[in-house]
């Protein structure tokens, strides 16, 4: 590609995975495909690559860094969702605690 910016991804894209895969050498080939992913900075170009790929190839590029970065974002996640399921969880206790005190100051049963 030699760019550091694709105007017309739709047109470059095809023919830039369709080189790649031209390489005989499997061991080549996974380093290329996941050069041209790890480079494309844009979301919508990485999407529009990865979904040039087929199923073999993206097992392909299931390279040591890609799990170490699928690892990273999923422990963001569950710190994410830990945090906001606790932030959740004080809310409601905060809401039960203030219900049965009203109940118990207006002797309102239960």
């Amino acid at each position: 590609m030699g760019l550091t910016r694709i105007d017309q991804p739709a047109e470059i894209l095809p023919r830039v995975v369709a080189k790649i895969r031209s390489v005989a050498d499997v061991t080549k080939r996974k380093q290329l495909l996941t050069i041209l992913i790890s480079l494309a900075e844009e979301e919508k170009i990485a999407t529009m690559i990865e979904g040039m790929l087929d199923a073999e190839e993206d097992l392909l590029i299931d390279t040591p860094f890609l799990r170490k970065m699928r690892e990273i974002g999923w422990r963001e996640g569950w710190a994410e969702g830990r945090t906001e399921g606790l932030v959740e969880g004080h809310k409601q206790g905060e809401s039960h605690l203030l219900s049965r005190l009203l109940r118990q100051r207006f002797c309102l049963g239960q």
